[in-house]
């Protein structure tokens, strides 16, 4: 009788131990899955956006502060004007052409930008005209709705 018990309480930790494994496995097959790492994304840049605290209450008010961060040479600055999920790829944009010493061409093409326009309550359009008169190319601006500042979204 007794070994009968010491089978079955072996049988319960060995079962016990096999439940713990097929949980782990579970747990490390999740964490390096595809869906874990784009939910850790989402969260990650959820968070970004409610703790961005960069940009005017206005759309003008944004493009003032993004050229008077590029006059400065502020590259960091002026690339937290965009969108959060932009700011990088911007930062790269801006370290090449002040290498370059083209930083200021983007400076002068944001202040040739004629009266902008609410295309929608959280977006506004901006247009800059070539010499013709002819739209040259748009500037879009949303609103963070996380904290009311307005971001550049297209340049």
């Amino acid at each position: 009788m007794m070994q009968n018990i010491k089978y079955i309480f072996g049988f319960i930790i060995l079962l016990a131990i096999g439940y713990a494994a097929l949980q782990w496995v579970r747990d490390y097959q999740y964490k390096h899955s595809a869906g874990y790492a784009a939910s850790r994304y989402y969260d990650e840049l959820q968070q970004r956006y409610q703790n961005d605290i960069y940009g005017g209450s206005t759309p003008e008010e944004t493009l003032s502060l993004f050229t008077d961060a590029l006059k400065k040479g502020d590259i960091d600055l002026a690339s937290k004007y965009f969108e959060v999920k932009k700011q990088d790829e911007w930062l790269k944009k801006f370290n090449i052409a002040k290498t370059n010493g083209n930083l200021n061409l983007y400076m002068d093409e944001v202040q040739k930008a004629t009266a902008g326009k609410a295309i929608a309550p959280d977006n506004y359009l901006y247009t800059v005209l070539n010499k013709d008169g002819v739209a040259k190319y748009i500037i879009s601006l949303v609103k963070n709705t996380k904290t009311g500042k307005w971001k550049i979204s297209e340049l």
